[in-house]
This record gives structure tokens, sequence and C-alpha cells, in this order.
């Protein structure tokens, strides 16, 4: 070949690679185009131009917008095996920590929280757009990982910043939570309650309160946010946690909306657990306080079969003995209740009461004296209520009642401030009729009160409800009528 030859085939060997070059990049700034753009042809234009150029030096460029497209699309999976694909060295300054943020958010939603701090952390300390969405979702792979401390750094990093001031405060209000300082999320949650009384995340802010009430026993708030939190949850129709339905049971039963508290400890899923031992137990203290004797009975006896807690197990026998008493069954079945009572419980805490078919409520005998222990006094020890039956034999006109109790402070014999009145005359209906105040006085004493109807009423069974807190006394019982 000779010099003149050669030279024409260089020159047009390189006129063919200039012309070559000038079309990968042509073609590669379409395709990043139609990226930026959001074209519905972008995902065929990028994969188009590697086929057409598989040697491209805008490769890495091209798979990581192919990797975001997946992510934005939801295709996390798809998205991470592009991802691994892009050499990061080989990316511009500018588009290498949008590789770390959408590989690193592709990595969370699979919940490979490592891997994707690991990217955030790299990122977090860029001067980069991505930085402050860097150091939120850092926050979030270590929330998720219950590293608290490090999370509540980065939460605190970005609570005042853009979006993340809608999101980030409540989970630092989750993290005082599981680390118990309660003063904290009182303060943020119920500021957060007021500035934005609509975020979506409320819902979780209204549990906490409510579940934080309830631990100190401040009951009628306890109600108001789990009865709030229920309600939320209902909008979106989703349930509540089976513990929040319990504390509302119990807040509900401490406040003495008897029937609430049954309405919703009767929703707490029945398990092998404490809760529904508790629950069982409590129940039928809600439906001895309705009059439902037989519901009473029935709970009490579900509340015994568990067998988790002897206290708990020892109370409900106890009150279910009570009722197999008051219902009046069978002479053997009364015999047989009380029989296994005492033969479990030998030395129960009950053994301070006065023995049921003890005559000292009516025996016309009053107490000189306010001792407890003179032999005067029908004794209660424990419990939360007692229900005092007589039983008329017959239908009669009553229209009068009194009863008289000890108090003795030092002692912790209390006389209750009220009685309430329920009668029958049937032993199945039963119906509340009013409450004897009990006359206070500033010193130990006998404390009495009575009650007189403005007419008489028909009933066969008179029940006076007094409530006990540790030792309560009562001297004597009347009804009068006719």
């Amino acid at each position: 070949m000779n010099k003149r030859l050669c030279i024409v085939f260089l020159l047009t060997l390189s006129s063919i690679c200039y012309l070559g070059a000038q079309d990968y990049e042509r073609d590669f700034r379409a395709a990043q185009q139609a990226f930026q753009e959001r074209l519905k042809t972008a995902p065929n234009t990028l994969k188009q131009h590697l086929s057409n150029y598989p040697y491209s030096p805008y490769s890495d460029e091209i798979l990581l917008m192919e990797g975001v497209l997946q992510t934005e699309k939801g295709k996390y999976k798809q998205a991470t095996k592009v991802f691994n694909k892009v050499e990061a060295k080989n990316l511009s300054r500018e588009t290498q920590p949008m590789l770390y943020f959408y590989g690193g958010y592709a990595l969370i939603q699979q919940k490979q929280y490592d891997k994707a701090l690991s990217l955030f952390l790299r990122l977090k300390n860029q001067k980069s757009i991505y930085a402050p969405h860097a150091k939120y979702y850092a926050g979030y792979c270590y929330y998720c990982q219950q590293d608290f401390p490090r999370a509540m750094a980065e939460f605190l990093s970005v609570e005042h910043l853009g979006v993340y001031k809608k999101i980030a405060p409540y989970y630092i209000v989750q993290i005082y939570y599981a680390q118990h300082q309660y003063d904290k999320v009182y303060s943020r949650a119920e500021e957060l309650l007021k500035t934005y009384p609509d975020n979506a995340n409320n819902d979780e802010l209204h549990r906490m309160l409510g579940e934080m009430y309830y631990q100190d026993s401040a009951y009628v708030d306890a109600i108001h946010y789990l009865e709030t939190y229920r309600a939320k949850r209902s909008e979106q129709k989703k349930d509540i946690l089976r513990n929040d339905i319990y504390l509302l049971g119990m807040a509900n039963y401490y406040t003495r909306n008897y029937q609430a508290a049954i309405d919703n400890l009767k929703q707490v899923k029945q398990l092998q657990d404490s809760i529904s031992e508790n629950t069982c137990l409590h129940l039928g203290h809600s439906y001895l306080r309705v009059n439902d004797l037989e519901k009473a009975k029935l709970s009490y006896a579900a509340a015994m079969r568990f067998k988790l807690n002897d206290r708990l197990r020892e109370e409900a026998m106890y009150n279910y003995v009570q009722i197999t008493y008051l219902q009046g069954s069978a002479l053997g079945e009364n015999i047989t209740a009380f029989n296994d009572f005492l033969r479990e419980y030998p030395n129960t805490q009950y053994a301070n009461n006065t023995d049921i078919s003890s005559p000292l409520l009516t025996d016309g005998e009053y107490s000189a004296h306010y001792n407890i222990h003179n032999g005067k006094f029908f004794k209660f020890c424990q419990g939360d209520k007692r229900s005092v039956v007589f039983d008329l034999d017959r239908i009669s006109s009553v229209e009068k009642f009194t009863i008289s109790f000890c108090h003795i402070e030092n002692w912790g014999v209390y006389a209750p401030a009220n009685v309430r009145m329920v009668v029958s005359d049937d032993g199945i209906n039963w119906y509340s009729i009013g409450s004897i105040e009990i006359k206070t006085t500033s010193i130990d004493g006998i404390r009495r009160g009575e009650w007189t109807l403005d007419k008489g009423i028909k009933a066969r069974y008179v029940v006076f409800c007094v409530d006990t807190v540790s030792w309560t006394g009562i001297d004597e019982i009347q009804v009068f009528g006719r």
C-alpha cells in the first residue's frame, strides 16, 4: 500500500469512529431526556441504547436510570439487581448520590436495613440534595433495628426540615415511649396533636397517650384517648390492638362504667395468658355490678380455669362460691362449692370474712362500740364489693331501709359513702331504686344511714350493695314494710 492510500484509509476510519461517537452520544442524550421527563417510552429507550451500544461509556448511567425507574414503580428486587451492575466510580459526581439514595431506598423496602444503612451513611454528609433525605432514612434504618439512640440523633437532625417535620417527630415520640421517657412523650405528643390535627399518624399518638394515662391511673383520660384511637382505626377499617381493648375495658371498670367495661372486655381475644385470666375475672365483677349473676358466675368459672395467677384464681373461686349461694342453688351444690374452695385455699385471705350463714346482720343487736373485732359486726375483708341479699320469703311492700357500719381509718376499716339498693320480685329481673347515704363524721365511730321511699314498692328480694376497700364491718341492716 502506498503512502497516499494509507493516509486516505486512516482518514476514512477516523471519520467512521467520529460518526459512531456522535450517534451514541446523541442516543444517550435522548434516553436521558426521556428519563428526566419520565416519558412512557423511557424504559425502552434506555434498554435500546444498551442494545445498540453495548460498550457505551454511558452504560452505568443508563443502568442507574433504569434502576431508578424500577424503584419508582415499586419493583424493588428488580431495581436492586440493576443497581448491583452499576460501577459507582464510573458515574459523575452529580449522579453518584442518586445511586446511593435510590439503592438504599429499594433495600429498605426489602427490609435489608444493614445494606441500606451503609449507603445512607455514605451519602448523608455529602453536599447533595439527597443528604437530608439520607439522614432521615438512616434514622429509619436504625429505628427498625431498634438502635434507638442513633435513630433519635438522625431524626432530631431533620425534624424541622421540609416534609420530615410531619414525619420525624412522630418517630421521636415513639422512641421516647419505647425508652419509657413518658414526660417527653406527654409534651411532644399533645403538641403534635394540636399542630397537626389531621396527621395520619395521630392514631398512634392517641394509643400511646391512652396507655400512659391508664398506667398513671388517670382512667378518664385513658378512655378518651383510647376511644379516639379506636375511632381513627375504624375510619381506616383497621382493628385496635388486643391489649388496648383490654385497657379500655379495665379503665371503664375502674370508673364504674360497668356496661362499657363488659362491652370491651367481651371483645378481648381469649388466649392462655394473664390478660385473658384478668379479663374473665373483671367480666365477672362487672356482670355482678349490673346484677347479671348467671353471666358473672360463668365468667368467674372461666377465670378459675386458667390457673396462671393463684391470687386471681382464689378471688374468682370465692366470688363463684358467693354467687352459688346468692342464686339459691341446691344445698348440695353450695356445700360442695364452699368445701372445694376451703380445701384449695385453707389459709385464704377471705377467712377474715364472717361466715355467710352468720345471723349477725339481722340479730337485732346493735354494737355499743365500734371495734370491728368485738363479735358484733359482720366483717368483709378485701374484694371490691359485697351484695347482701334479703329474701323476704314472699312479695311484700317495702318502704324503708337502714344500715350501720364501723369506721376506723387507722385500722383500714372504712364505711362507704353510700349503699346502692336493688330489688326484685322474682330473682331474675332486678331494679336499682336508689342509694342510702351514709352519714360521715370527722372521727372514728359508728356511721349509720337510712332511706325512706315516698311510697312502698313491691319486692321479694332486697339487695344492699356495699363497696369495700380493705375491711368493712356492718352492724345491722333492716328492711321495713308490710
